[in-house]
């Protein structure tokens, strides 16, 4: 019988138990995600610190723009769907930049901005050759055939 009883407690948890479960998911919901402005400031700054003079601010600024709403909607979704990572989830990450997602937004934000003349920027903010983005490129047009 109390073999049976601590299984039971083990799947149900007495009350008590229960209360401490209820307050450390109050204390997860207390976790606030940084600003939309940081998040900016983050990818902002991360760029410009690779494109010192070579990239106009004002192009950084609004890929950065665009980054970030991506990133920030993505965050404000994975934070509902994944309660238990909700920490994650509330700081951008630098490591995030290196998501082919954010190496596509590159891409296109400069082949939409500056039409022809996209490599040089995108190269330089990626930090890739031109083999690389090329191939970077083909994947994702095989990725979106699939």
């Amino acid at each position: 019988m109390a073999t049976v009883r601590a299984e039971w407690n083990s799947i149900f948890p007495p009350a008590a138990s229960r209360g401490r479960c209820i307050q450390c998911m109050e204390k997860m919901n207390d976790i606030i995600m940084d600003p939309r402005e940081k998040f900016k400031q983050v990818i902002y700054d991360y760029y410009k610190n690779i494109a010192g003079t070579q990239v106009p601010f004002t192009l950084v600024d609004a890929l950065s723009e665009k980054i970030t709403e991506f990133y920030y909607e993505q965050y404000s979704r994975f934070r509902r769907q994944y309660p238990k990572s909700i920490k994650r989830y509330s700081t951008f990450q630098l490591k995030d930049l290196d998501h082919p997602s954010t190496k596509k937004i590159v891409v296109d934000f400069f082949k939409n901005t500056l039409k022809t003349d996209y490599k040089n920027y995108s190269k330089l903010l990626l930090k890739m050759t031109e083999t690389e983005l090329e191939n970077l490129e083909q994947w994702w047009r095989d990725f979106e055939r699939m």
